[in-house]
C-alpha cells in the first residue's frame, strides 16, 4: 500500500532511515494525536525501545507496540519476516487491543 492509501484509512507511516540517533522532535511530531504506534523492525526491538523511551511521560503518549502486543504476548509467531504492508493489514483486520 502506498502512504496515501494508508492515510485514507487513518494509518501514518514514518520510515526511519538511520537507526541511531533517533531525532526526538521528529518522533514527537509524528506521535502527536496518535493513540497507538506499531513499530515494525527486524530481529531486535531497538527502535521500539528508543521510541518508547522518548515518549515516556509525555502528555497523551500513545501506546507503543512492536515485538509484543498489548497483552505482552509475541505479536508474531516464529522468526518469519513480516513486511510493513502485511503487518498493517493484519493490524487492521485483527486488532491487538484487548479492552
Amino acid at each position: 500500500m502506498k502512504d496515501e492509501a494508508l492515510a485514507e484509512v487513518g494509518v501514518r507511516v514514518m520510515r526511519l532511515g538511520m537507526m541511531s540517533p533517533v531525532e526526538p522532535e521528529a518522533v514527537r511530531r509524528f506521535a502527536a494525536g496518535l493513540e497507538e504506534i506499531v513499530v515494525i523492525e527486524d530481529k531486535t526491538s531497538f527502535m521500539e525501545t528508543q521510541i518508547r523511551d522518548l515518549l515516556y511521560g509525555t502528555e497523551n503518549a500513545p501506546r507503543i507496540l512492536g515485538k509484543k502486543d498489548a497483552t505482552g504476548q509475541p505479536a508474531r509467531a516464529g522468526r518469519r519476516r513480516v513486511s510493513p504492508r502485511a503487518a498493517c493489514w493484519r493490524r487492521c483486520a485483527t486488532p491487538w487491543r484487548t479492552g
